[in-house]
């Protein structure tokens, strides 16, 4: 911003929130629906699998490796808060590449 500019009024840059969550949720439910549709299991194992990564992570750092926690902390949470942000963020950024590549043109 340079000296001497007025601010901006702070409305200019607001969107409406009901529009927005409305069509979040109708993003949501789409993804959703056509990811698992037609798995017996798909809403399932999506929340299954990272529990399983999760243990697997545990068992093998805490038993073979022998690690512990950061300053006295469980080992499992320190995964835990560690590698979920990981998988969501490596998700998104695989499906968007995927999304890119499906929908050029």
């Amino acid at each position: 911003m340079r000296a001497g500019a007025p601010p901006l009024p702070p409305l200019l840059f607001r969107r409406p929130a009901g529009s927005s969550r409305a069509l979040f949720a109708n993003f949501v439910r789409r993804e959703l629906t056509t990811r698992y549709i037609g798995s017996v299991t798909g809403l399932v194992w999506a929340l299954i699998q990272p529990l399983a990564l999760l243990a697997v992570y545990h068992f093998v750092f805490t038993t073979i490796f022998r690690a512990t926690g950061f300053a006295g902390a469980s080992f499992l949470a320190f995964v835990a808060v560690a590698l979920w942000p990981w998988l969501a963020a490596q998700e998104a950024i695989q499906r968007a590449t995927v999304s890119l590549a499906g929908y050029a043109g």
